[in-house]
């Protein structure tokens, strides 16, 4: 009984010991993580002198000095680097948003110099974005949503939409609903099969498919 007792107190003493000593280690982790969190490679530089350790220099935002980072050596105009300070500029493909070069171009990105956007992307609302497909801008050409044809695209509002098929706006020019469609509270709905409207002989050639026949309005 008196074995049992005796190894009981001895696993409870050396239970606190580990957990002092994991504590003590933790500790001793979160010192150095706090003085580390400005000042070394990476970092934003310290408030006070020096602003970085080891030899490096504090590297500052042109736009913004509370933006800052501590580096071997400044290096502007560079992918994710800051802005060179003369003219906020940034090497070729770059463009400098806050302070900061990012990538520009490219479909979704921000418009290069000069609202420039790669390949046949146009620039709109300061974004790259293709034109000319559903959805897309308009080009700036005499036909400005003519890259899908088969969706019978229209300009409107400067984007690409879908005119003129079931379910879509009415077209701007004539036709303005396509073949076995007909105009109705200004959309365009399917007509001439069976237990559809009576296409519009106006618009078309014929009212129902096949061997219907309109009956009050309806092909049956």
């Amino acid at each position: 009984m008196k074995y049992i007792f005796f190894l009981f107190i001895s696993i409870f003493v050396l239970t606190g010991c580990l957990s002092r000593q994991v504590k003590e280690v933790a500790d001793w982790e979160d010192e150095v993580l706090i003085a580390e969190e400005c000042g070394v490679d990476g970092l934003i530089c310290c408030a006070s002198d020096p602003k970085c350790k080891y030899g490096q220099v504090c590297c500052v935002n042109p736009t913004n000095d509370k933006k800052t980072y501590c580096a071997e050596e400044c290096v502007c105009g560079e992918l994710n680097k800051f802005c060179c300070s003369d003219n906020l500029s940034c090497n070729e493909g770059l463009v400098c948003l806050e302070g900061s070069c990012i990538s520009c171009g490219k479909d979704g990105e921000f418009c290069c110099g000069n609202n420039s956007c790669e390949g046949d992307l146009l620039c709109s609302g300061g974004v790259c974005r293709p034109c000319g497909v559903e959805g897309g801008v308009c080009c700036v050409e005499e036909d400005p949503c003519s890259k899908e044809k088969e969706k019978n695209l229209e300009c409107a509002n400067n984007i690409c939409e879908i005119c003129g098929t079931a379910g879509n706006r009415p077209c701007a020019t004539q036709p303005v609903c396509n073949v076995g469609n007909l105009l109705n509270n200004n959309s365009c709905i399917p007509c001439g099969k069976a237990n559809n409207p009576c296409c519009n002989q106006e618009e078309s050639d014929y009212e129902c498919e096949n061997n219907l026949k309109c009956d009050l309005g309806f092909c049956n």
